[in-house]
């Protein structure tokens, strides 16, 4: 919700309502990484709910805070974001108990918490920029099937020119990651509905490894990797035990090898070791607290 452009920087949240955040205890370590205290996100705040932009939607029983826009402050947030191609998440109604009149969090989950928890520590240590990140990015493809990312996050400074996130929470089983991992893949051989039709009819026959990524569809959405393959996969796996961490990851490397794996070289010399991952998709695994 904040501007950080200095050391000396005044905290500036009506100005940048985008904070992809759920929590308040979030803020500070994406909006201010250097921060040891939440002062200046809690009088900002403050000051945003004196203006009726965001509320206060509940309050946990840890006492941290849901914080979420108000009709206003929605409003505000998509004429100033939308026209830079920037996504704003449906607007959170106000709800009431219809007996007792109490005041309902509606909306609220644990998955969307670690998602915005995730993005927080990735901006903490120096990955992506504020408006980098973006949530429930749908992958539409041929069929119909959405594969929605969790995150997505742009950090060229980092290295990583385009990074799609999945967090589990262990409401997933190991072979539905797969799943996604094949849907990502299967996104990722897509070409556009305008392409050459030599592209095309290659595309049908099943060539794809002779269409070239920058003919793709995905390279209209994303930025060149700079690497072999597609654009990498991140499993963010988070409240979970380490057992399942590590069956899951089992299943994902054998049963998702297909996905992951490079191929031989299709030479007549013998000899050659080297490995062609042009249509892999490299895939990473790590836990929110490593981050």
């Amino acid at each position: 919700m904040n501007s950080h452009t200095g050391q000396g920087d005044q905290l500036s949240a009506h100005k940048d309502p985008k904070c992809p955040l759920t929590r308040m205890s979030h803020c500070p370590l994406t909006t201010r990484p250097g921060n040891q205290h939440d002062k200046l996100t809690r009088d900002n705040l403050l000051d945003l709910e004196d203006h009726r932009l965001v509320r206060i939607e509940s309050v946990r029983q840890d006492q941290r805070q849901v914080w979420v826009l108000t009709d206003r402050g929605h409003r505000e947030a998509k004429q100033l974001l939308e026209p830079e191609g920037i996504r704003v998440s449906v607007l959170r109604k106000q709800e009431y108990d219809p007996v007792t009149g109490e005041l309902l969090g509606t909306g609220y989950s644990d998955h969307a918490a670690a998602v915005t928890s995730a993005a927080a520590e990735l901006h903490q240590a120096g990955f992506g920029y504020r408006l980098g990140f973006q949530t429930e990015v749908a992958h539409r493809l041929g069929n119909g099937y959405v594969q929605r990312a969790d995150l997505v996050m742009r950090a060229p400074a980092a290295g990583v020119p385009v990074m799609l996130l999945e967090i589990d929470r262990r409401t997933e089983d190991a072979h539905e990651l797969v799943h996604k991992l094949r849907g990502y893949a299967d996104w990722f051989r897509l070409v556009p509905s305008d392409a050459d039709d030599r592209i095309k009819r290659l595309a049908r026959a099943g060539g794809f490894d002779s269409v070239d990524h920058e003919q793709r569809l995905w390279r209209r959405y994303y930025p060149a990797t700079g690497r072999e393959g597609t654009p990498p996969v991140a499993f963010v796996f988070a409240d979970t035990t380490h057992a399942k961490i590590a069956n899951t990851v089992k299943v994902l490397q054998e049963t998702g090898r297909k996905y992951w794996a490079p191929r031989r070289y299709d030479v007549y010399q013998r000899g050659i070791t080297a490995r062609d991952y042009a249509q892999a998709v490299p895939v990473v695994f790590t836990t929110l607290e490593q981050l």
